[in-house]
């Protein structure tokens, strides 16, 4: 999805060719988005277990970095290495 002003914000895991003109000038951007297979089994956690009702439930859901959401220790990639 692509607002007033330019700002494209993902809806889906997939890839598109933004194009964007202003005036005689152009100019095409290719953008993927894949959720990372992490990020999707801590979000099936999330709804399996009540999440919204978990005395912390900091930064779930939320484009933070995974090692920033509560409980969520990630490795130097980034992938989850612990759950606390």
């Amino acid at each position: 999805m692509v607002d007033t002003s330019g700002l494209v914000t993902a809806v889906s895991n997939g890839a598109v060719t933004v194009t964007a003109t202003a005036g005689d000038a152009a100019g095409e951007a290719r953008v993927t988005v894949m959720q990372s297979a992490d990020r999707t089994a801590l979000v099936a956690l999330y709804n399996a277990t009540d999440g919204p009702n978990w005395v912390d439930n900091t930064n779930w859901l939320t484009d933070a970095p995974l090692g920033e959401w509560y409980g969520v220790d990630t490795d130097r990639q980034g992938r989850v290495a612990k759950l606390v």
